[in-house]
């Protein structure tokens, strides 16, 4: 009786740690979809149909290596638009900050969501023939404590393609 016991305080373990990281990327997943709906919002701009893409190892590797962890995030990073290769292909790429309810369209909308199309307006790679041009954008979602900071700062990075 006391191995099985073991067992399933292993087993209940287990559960819980795997249903506590996809509650991480299902927050992740809303933020993103409340962006992208922001940034299709008609107030925020008419020309663009922004679609979610999966370009997941481009923002770590963004992070990691133009950022250094949020180390390099500054005056001249936030909000603006930036170029990164990985491999063969060309990224563009905004980091700003990630509002307080970011699962809220109405969060991006009054925040950001201006900010980043504006820093994308033709510089992505779009398809399409349609009224609106079609473009495919991922968003990376870090966090960075600033030494002698009380609280971590949360940042999204906006990738696209790159045009041309």
């Amino acid at each position: 009786m006391k191995m099985f016991k073991k067992l399933m305080a292993v087993a209940l373990t287990a559960v819980m740690a795997v249903s506590m990281l996809t509650g991480c990327s299902f927050s992740e997943t809303a933020k993103q979809n409340a962006l992208v709906k922001a940034l299709n919002n008609e107030n925020t701009q008419t020309a663009y149909k922004y679609s979610s893409a999966k370009y997941e190892s481009t923002g770590k590797k963004i992070w990691q290596n133009e950022l250094d962890e949020g180390k390099k995030i500054g005056v001249t990073t936030l909000n603006t638009l930036k170029t990164y290769k990985n491999g063969e292909t060309n990224y563009v790429y905004v980091v700003v900050k990630v509002p307080e309810d970011a699962k809220k369209v109405a969060s991006w909308s009054a925040s950001t969501a201006g900010t980043v199309h504006n820093a994308l307006l033709n510089k992505v790679k779009t398809s399409g023939n349609g009224t609106k041009k079609n473009v495919d954008i991922d968003v990376y979602f870090d966090s960075y404590k600033a030494q002698g900071d009380e609280k971590s700062t949360h940042y999204a990075i906006v990738i696209a393609k790159a045009a041309g």
